[in-house]
Parts: structure tokens; sequence; C-alpha cells
């Protein structure tokens, strides 16, 4: 399966809309409280956003019956590094989802596209545990991105740590 494709589909709406210096915008908040569509309709096609759970939904057409990451671990792992490095190596602006409940990580996440000359903002969504809940029991799949932000934030903190290396 060539996977090119996908990695283009993500990367070319957002090359007219590059910036010097990129951003990159983390979107923080509760599981299911709309950290997916605050990401999509805010910031759209102006950044590459760089989601595991983006790229599982497109391999997988939608069924809800396969196990996110297992069926397509390969292919999201592959789609994904190669995004993350040809975004950045492109300096373009990148939009990334997290929880951000591990601190640790999003803090790291946060130093690693600085050292790699991005402006970072966060931008928070919230929504009352009530709503999260029904949201997350009715999203009709298994993806969360409690499971999917450890997998996408590893590849742009790995993949800034390359470009450090590389300057």
């Amino acid at each position: 399966m060539n996977l090119q494709p996908f990695v283009d589909s993500r990367i070319n709406p957002a090359l007219p809309h590059a910036s010097h210096p990129p951003s990159a915008v983390i979107v923080v908040g509760p599981i299911a409280a709309g950290k997916t569509t605050h990401r999509r309709e805010k910031l759209g096609p102006r950044f590459v956003h760089v989601d595991s759970a983006d790229i599982f939904h497109e391999l997988s057409r939608g069924d809800a019956t396969l196990d996110f990451p297992q069926a397509f671990a390969a292919e999201i792992e592959a789609v994904g590094r190669a995004l993350t490095h040809a975004a950045l190596d492109k300096r373009l602006n990148i939009a990334v989802e997290t929880p951000g409940h591990d601190a640790e990580e999003t803090i790291e996440l946060v130093k690693s596209l600085q050292s790699a000359g991005y402006v970072v903002s966060v931008e928070a969504v919230a929504a009352d545990r009530e709503t999260c809940e029904l949201r997350n029991a009715t999203r009709g799949d298994n993806v969360s991105s409690y499971w999917a932000a450890p997998i996408h934030v590893k590849w742009i903190i790995q993949a800034c740590r390359a470009l450090a290396a590389s300057a």
C-alpha cells in the first residue's frame, strides 16, 4: 500500500499558509470535550494536523469494529512519522491535540516544538463531566485522545529532536 498520498493530502493544504516563524497549536481538554472538532473547525487547512486517530479513521474508512491502533499499527506509524517530519522540514504550521493529563509529556512537547523554532500556543477546550461522558459513550468507536495522543506526541517530540540533531 502506497502511503505517500495520505501524507500529501495532509501536507498540501497547509503549504500556502506557511508562516515564519511557524506556529504550533496544542489543543488540550478532557476526553470527548470537543478537541477534535475545535482543531478541525478553528484551525482547518492552515495547519498540518498531526493526529494518529485521524490517520486510523482514514485507513479504517470509519469501521468502528477495528481496534485502535492495532488494526493499522504499522501504517499509522509510517504515515505519522513521515507526516510529522515533512511538516517540520517544510516549516509548516502544526496542530495537535492531547488531554494534557501527562504534564511532563505536554511540557516536553511544548519545549520540543519551541526548540525547533515554533511559536507554540495552547488552546483549552472544556465541557462538563456529564457531557464528556455522554459524548464518549456515544462516539461510535474506541478511539480516544487518551490512547491516540501519546502516539502522535511522540512523533512530534522525536521529529523535533531529529531536526535539532541535523542542524
